[in-house]
C-alpha cells in the first residue's frame, strides 16, 4: 500500500519521467544497439525453427526452406507496416496527450516550487548539462 501511495504522488511520477527521458537521452546508442542485436537473435532463432520444421517435418531442402521463410518474412513484415499504418493516428493522439500531460505537470511542479528551490534546480540542470556536453566531447 506505501508503494502504491509512492507511485501516485505527482512529484515521484515527474521524477520518474524524467529518470527515464534521461536514460534515453543519454544512452541512446547503447539501448539501440542492444535492441537491435536482441531482435537479430530472435529472427535468427525463429529462421532456425521454421527452416528446421519445413525440412524435417515437410522434405524441403535447406535451399527451399531458406526461401519459404525469406518470404515468409517479408509478408509479416509488410503486414506489420500496413498493422502500423492503420494504427498510426491512434499513436499520435496517445503520444500527444501523454506529452500535455506530462507538459502541466511540470508546469504544476514548477509553480509550486519556492524561489529557492527553482534556483537550485536551475543551478544542478545546468550543471548536469555543462558535465554531458564535457564528456560527450
Amino acid at each position: 500500500m506505501a508503494l502504491k501511495a509512492f507511485y501516485e504522488n505527482a512529484l515521484t511520477r515527474l521524477l520518474l519521467k524524467i529518470a527515464i527521458f534521461l536514460l534515453l537521452f543519454y544512452f541512446p546508442y547503447e539501448i539501440a544497439h542492444y535492441s537491435f542485436v536482441l531482435l537479430h537473435y530472435i529472427y535468427e532463432g525463429l529462421d532456425f525453427l521454421v527452416e528446421e520444421l519445413l525440412i524435417h517435418g515437410f522434405g524441403l531442402t535447406k535451399f527451399q526452406s531458406h526461401l519459404v521463410f525469406f518470404y515468409l518474412s517479408w509478408v509479416v513484415g509488410l503486414y506489420g507496416l500496413y498493422w502500423l499504418w492503420r494504427k498510426m493516428p491512434v499513436l499520435i493522439g496517445k503520444v500527444k496527450h501523454q506529452y500535455h500531460y506530462t507538459a502541466e505537470t511540470i508546469a504544476h511542479f514548477w509553480q509550486a516550487q519556492p524561489f529557492m528551490y527553482k534556483v537550485a534546480l536551475v543551478i544542478v540542470l545546468l550543471l548536469f548539462f555543462k558535465l554531458y556536453i564535457l564528456f560527450l566531447f
